[in-house]
């Protein structure tokens, strides 16, 4: 960890501050990383999908299947889906269908985008994940939840998340059985939703005024492509 903080900061002031490359890497003597893809497959979604069914908790069951499958489409975090509340929602129609737009709060108190990085929507497509949205949604309307009310909010506290420690660390593990990987989580999902975005913009031949990386860039809620690429 050490050697990896220093290199990164020697990386950014050799970019930005001229300072000659070291002569030699600090990682001589660590063993490399285990390679892994941080990639998770439709058919493994499809099974962690059949298992959250399962659940009792129907709150947890439900976080459980909209946080997963969102992250699945499109390129979020963990903490900021829990924070989701119910005036972030909102159904549109293009030349490709009907999708939702997911707006993404920095803030667990105030529902505003507060930094440029932050300032973005999600865009899902699935019908699945958008039927199971608004049935959630629905639900909690009739609970008496307000617009500014969390999507996961506690039925007896809306200021305050269901359980989202108990929802975090199902998802883990059912992701850590379903990949085989015992290193795996949550984020993998973002990776995986960045990579396939990723993929389609570099095997693309269709021209295009506008910069479809800094567009997935900012989707994804990176400052530059860099960030994405890396």
């Amino acid at each position: 960890n050490m050697a990896n903080a220093l290199t990164n900061f020697h990386a950014f002031v050799v970019e930005w501050f001229d300072i000659e490359p070291l002569g030699k890497g600090l990682h001589t003597e660590i063993p490399a990383a285990r390679v892994q893809a941080q990639i998770v497959w439709q058919d493994e979604l499809d099974l962690i999908t059949d298992w959250l069914y399962n659940v009792e908790d129907v709150r947890i069951k439900n976080a459980g299947l909209i946080i997963l499958r969102i992250a699945f489409e499109a390129p979020s975090r963990t903490n900021e889906l829990l924070r989701l509340r119910r005036a972030n929602f909102r159904i549109g129609k293009d030349e490709q269908g009907e999708f939702m737009e997911i707006e993404i709060a920095r803030s667990a108190k105030q529902p505003r985008l507060q930094t440029k990085a932050a300032q973005r929507t999600l865009t899902v497509r699935d019908r699945t994940t958008i039927a199971l949205i608004l049935e959630w949604i629905d639900r909690r309307g009739r609970e008496g939840a307000a617009m500014d009310a969390l999507i996961f909010g506690d039925p007896d506290d809306d200021s305050m998340i269901y359980r989202g420690a108990a929802i975090t660390s199902l998802l883990n593990r059912l992701l850590k059985t379903a990949t085989g990987e015992p290193d795996a989580r949550i984020h993998w999902l973002r990776h995986g939703a960045v990579s396939r975005l990723m993929s389609i913009e570099l095997s693309s031949s269709a021209v295009c005024d506008l910069n479809r990386h800094a567009i997935t860039a900012t989707g994804a809620g990176h400052v530059t492509p860099v960030s994405t690429f890396k």
